[in-house]
């Protein structure tokens, strides 16, 4: 959406919220609350009275979130882009979530072969096992809070909201080469804290190699599979390495993500602050906060999409995705099989659901778009 388009639904808005918009103007807004931008099937099987509902409760909630930003109204393009997050935020999570409310009743006789109970999946958690040097593997999920090691110097500590963190207590007594892995099943995530105090947020699928200790090596090198989400500790004197399969990232400090799963068709660099310098191959590109890089056979740069950090806040967000990249997340997190069957139509998604819910919440809102599913022993198959 270009800022003139922005602008134009902020105008509007403003004036609803005063109670001064045209006609035309509250039939362009009663537009752009319908439920899927992109696909309109439901419509026909609202009501009038449904659909004014729907609208209304929609309206009430744009309310508060300009309640929230009042006077910090500007046509300055740095205001806008301040208030419309939180606007467009707003409009994303009620569609979703008040079509759901209002549409209750249809998700109890669902598309889907068999009954909705079948897809009432709990959704994942913080799962991980630790790897030491030694080989010897710690399932974390399993293991009491506090102190997990002690050795060599180093102190391992797992916390009670699912948080691994590394100690230097003393002299590191072992090889500083030697690699400690943290692995996330499908359905896992899990938090660490590194011994240099960067912060890395494991995705589900995921796995993550580094030193015990950064003390002794000139750079702080780290290696990563699946996502991660990092909060890099600033040491100027020794560069943080991320390696991938597809590339290597280096910074000094800074947070970023990076999704660079097998299955996904690019490893995918979001940059929220600072600059990261990127190579592939003989390639090197130098990224800043807001930007976002794509490395597949070479680097393309360009504007930072916001649901790539969403994993990271509890959400499963997509925007104009089509139906196999949003089932590539259900996979991951909810740890199922995904299979596809007969030609399944060529439709794009845009909005968001709390990681937290029940697949059958997710399933209920695709089924919209006259998708079908059918679940047998933790498959789901596709179909149209």
């Amino acid at each position: 959406m270009s800022n003139l388009e922005k602008e134009k639904i902020l105008e509007i808005l403003k004036k609803h919220y005063k109670g001064t918009t045209t006609p035309t103007e509250e039939e362009f807004l009663n537009a752009y609350f319908k439920i899927f931008e992109h696909n309109s099937d439901y419509t026909s099987e609202l009501n009038v009275e449904e659909e004014n509902k729907l609208n209304v409760r929609l309206k009430n909630k744009i309310n508060q979130a300009i309640d929230q930003n009042e006077g910090n109204y500007s046509s300055t393009a740095k205001k806008l882009n301040i208030i419309w997050p939180a606007i467009a935020a707003t409009l994303v999570f009620i569609t979703f979530i008040t079509f759901y409310s209002n549409r209750k009743a249809t998700y109890n006789k669902p598309n889907s072969i068999g009954s909705t109970a079948a897809f009432n999946i709990p959704p994942g958690g913080n799962k991980a096992v630790l790897t030491l040097a030694n080989g010897s593997k710690i399932f974390l999920t399993d293991a009491d809070n506090g102190e997990i090691s002690n050795k060599s110097g180093v102190k391992i500590i797992k916390t009670r909201d699912g948080e691994l963190v590394y100690e230097i207590t003393g002299k590191v007594e072992t090889d500083t080469k030697a690699l400690n892995t943290i692995e996330t099943p499908r359905g896992g995530q899990y938090r660490i804290n590194l011994p240099d105090g960067t912060k890395v947020w494991l995705n589900a699928e995921s796995s993550l190699k580094f030193p015990i200790t950064f003390e002794s090596t000139g750079d702080r090198l780290v290696e990563l599979t699946g996502e991660a989400y990092f909060e890099v500790a600033h040491n100027k004197n020794q560069p943080f390495i991320v390696k991938t399969s597809k590339q290597e990232l280096e910074v000094l400090g800074t947070t970023f993500n990076i999704n660079t799963y097998e299955n996904e068709s690019s490893t995918t660099t979001t940059l929220l602050e600072g600059s990261v310098k990127i190579t592939h191959d003989k390639q090197v590109r130098v990224i800043k906060k807001g930007q976002q890089a794509k490395v597949k056979d070479e680097i393309k740069v360009g504007p930072a999409q916001e649901d790539a950090i969403a994993w990271k806040n509890g959400i499963i967000s997509f925007t104009n995705a089509d139906i196999k990249t949003i089932m590539r997340q259900v996979s991951r997190w909810y740890d199922i099989n995904v299979n596809y069957e007969g030609e399944i139509p060529t439709r794009l998604f845009t909005g968001e659901v709390s990681r937290q819910a029940n697949l059958s919440e997710l399933i209920g809102i695709l089924e919209t778009s006259k998708i079908r599913f059918k679940f047998d022993n933790k498959t789901i198959t596709v179909m149209p």
